[in-house]
């Protein structure tokens, strides 16, 4: 696992178990460096950066040379990162009813909020006003979570062009995804899919990893999940 270099300062902001649950991150491809917004180094050293305004602070991981780990003040920082700072990952799982469609929401920062001094999740707090739920488990039934929002996807086979849609018409995500064999045909047999995202910052490209990854975020109390219907 690549080195994350942790100021003092950084660590008293975000605390021990945020901190080790950063240097747990596997950087991929997508993420960017919070100084200058080129791809970082998916097996190099990176450091661990906070940029705050008016309470809300957002996690980053920058290159070496570009920032030290440290707290900044920066602009406007927002509950849900922008659309170029988000992977998505598709998958399906299988179960005694049939293939099960779903995506995968992975913000490459993490956000926070400080209200009276404590250290609240501000993007799974976002999500949870949305209609989100937390789950424990990968859910089979997830047209039992609708939240309002919607998706639409352009193309077949093994890449889509997908557009997801908050309740307010807001766009949440906007790019090409790899989709696993019988995921379109799957969304719109079902009418749309489950979305899980939560406290992580990436996920690995392969189905086995990234349910691996769910389950762990989910028993931690830290993946929620919202059913998304097809526009």
């Amino acid at each position: 696992m690549a080195e994350v270099y942790v100021s003092e300062q950084v660590r008293r902001v975000m605390g021990d178990e945020a901190v080790a649950r950063a240097r747990e991150v596997v950087l991929t491809e997508a993420a960017r460096c919070g100084g200058c917004d080129r791809p970082l180094p998916v097996d190099g050293a990176t450091n661990l950066v906070v940029i705050e305004r008016d309470g809300t602070g957002v996690v980053r991981w920058a290159h070496t040379g570009c920032l030290p780990s440290d707290v900044y003040t920066g602009p406007d920082v927002h509950a849900v990162p922008e659309m170029t700072d988000m992977t998505m990952v598709a998958g399906v799982g299988v179960t005694a009813a049939g293939p099960v469609p779903f995506l995968v929401a992975a913000p490459n920062s993490r956000v926070y909020n400080r209200p009276g001094g404590e250290l609240v999740d501000g993007y799974l707090s976002h999500l949870l006003g949305e209609g989100f739920e937390l789950v424990d488990r990968l859910d089979v039934a997830p047209s039992s979570r609708p939240v309002g929002w919607s998706l639409r996807f352009d193309g077949a086979g093994s890449a889509v062009l997908l557009h997801v849609l908050d309740a307010g018409g807001g766009p949440f995500y906007l790019g090409e995804v790899e989709v696993p064999e019988g995921w379109d045909v799957g969304v719109r047999r079902d009418g749309g899919c489950l979305i899980y995202t939560g406290a992580i910052a990436v996920v690995d490209g392969d189905p086995g990893a990234t349910v691996a990854t769910l389950e762990a975020l989910a028993a931690r109390g830290e993946l929620v999940a919202g059913w998304v219907a097809l526009a």
